[in-house]
């Protein structure tokens, strides 16, 4: 729905052509949402991958894959909001895209870039939690709880 409310859509009924979404393009927030969508559908699916399959070694191939793509969709997202957005957007952008990348190298057991990208997420989101609303900060301290376990491992 998003993509046909904004007019981005990727060809007709009969064909599909892949678009690629640039930052002249996104004239509004809904733009954003495409992205972030699609970075939460490929997470969402390696986690449940993760719990199906934890010991078979294609499933996990393809849970890594997909931890690159949701990735990959957190770096478009911050891309487009650096050029598109105000500052706390970009924040809360860079923040999410260091996380995503942090997930995916930690299952990689890339363990130095993973701790490098736990690290600047969690200063971001308390950054971003001493300068919220009420409702912001609950969420920004609820992530930043997330990370210090993992931190600490």
């Amino acid at each position: 729905r998003l993509r046909k409310n904004t007019g981005f859509l990727q060809g007709t009924k009969t064909k599909f052509v892949k678009r690629v979404l640039r930052p002249h393009e996104c004239t509004d927030e809904r733009f954003l949402l495409i992205l972030l969508m699609n970075a939460e559908r490929a997470w969402s699916h390696a986690m449940h991958l993760k719990r199906a399959a934890a010991d078979e070694a294609r499933p996990r191939h393809h849970m890594l894959h997909r931890l690159a793509k949701a990735s990959q969709w957190a770096s478009d997202l911050l891309r487009i909001a650096q050029t598109r957005c105000d500052e706390r957007t970009r924040l809360e952008a860079e923040a999410y895209a260091a996380w995503m990348s942090a997930n995916h190298s930690l299952e990689r057991e890339s363990w130095a870039p993973a701790l490098r990208s736990f690290l600047r997420a969690r200063a971001i989101y308390e950054q971003l939690g001493r300068v919220s609303l009420l409702g912001d900060q609950v969420a920004c301290r609820e992530m930043v709880s997330e990370i210090e376990p993992i931190v600490r491992y």
